[in-house]
């Protein structure tokens, strides 16, 4: 998807004319804020249509930023994480109708609340977490769970969030190119 690397056009005549230093450090700027950029259009593109909070995405997504004294300089968005308990999307209980009384859950964004047939609430520290008998017996019960975060960033609308800031990237490096060598040469 994104594994390609962003072509920095002009870091080489940086390079001649202030040294690798100072293109190094530009060029380590400009992949951060690439990353940032990606990071900032996934978590809107996922926060947009999945009901979860900004926090459970933050937990589970990191930037790892470029090092301008690495010879190689690259940045990762990195997304681990087990599967989102159904707790963290808003658990209520039907108001009204055959389903009164059921667990109900919204978990994508405009789209009605989805009742859980056979699902029930348990204790657990200081989360209600949303549980369901595996079997026609009292145990085993499972929790139940959506989708992990890393699964939703391979979506189509987050991948094409992702190729409208690697388009931009020639622009984000020609300004970091021209910030950095205006730095260098004392004009800023």
């Amino acid at each position: 998807m994104a594994d390609d690397p962003v072509k920095i056009s002009g870091i080489e005549a940086l390079r001649e004319l202030l040294g690798d230093e100072v293109a190094n450090r530009a060029s380590a700027s400009t992949v951060n804020k690439i990353a940032a950029q990606v990071n900032t259009a996934v978590r809107k593109s996922i926060l947009g249509e999945w009901n979860i909070k900004a926090k459970t995405y933050n937990e589970q997504v990191k930037v790892i930023k470029g090092w301008h004294k690495n010879p190689r300089i690259f940045s990762i968005l990195k997304a681990t994480g087990a599967e989102i308990p159904l707790h963290r999307f808003g658990v209520t209980r039907a108001k009204a109708g055959k389903n009164k009384g059921r667990i109900a859950v919204k978990i994508k964004k405009g789209k009605p609340r989805e009742v859980l047939r056979r699902a029930f609430l348990m204790r657990s520290g200081t989360t209600d977490l949303v549980m369901e008998r595996v079997g026609r017996s009292r145990l085993p019960i499972e929790v139940l769970t959506a989708p992990a975060i890393p699964s939703l960033i391979v979506n189509d609308r987050s991948a094409k969030a992702m190729d409208e800031i690697l388009k931009k990237a020639e622009d984000i490096g020609a300004n970091e190119i021209e910030f950095f060598a205006n730095k260098a040469l004392g004009r800023q």
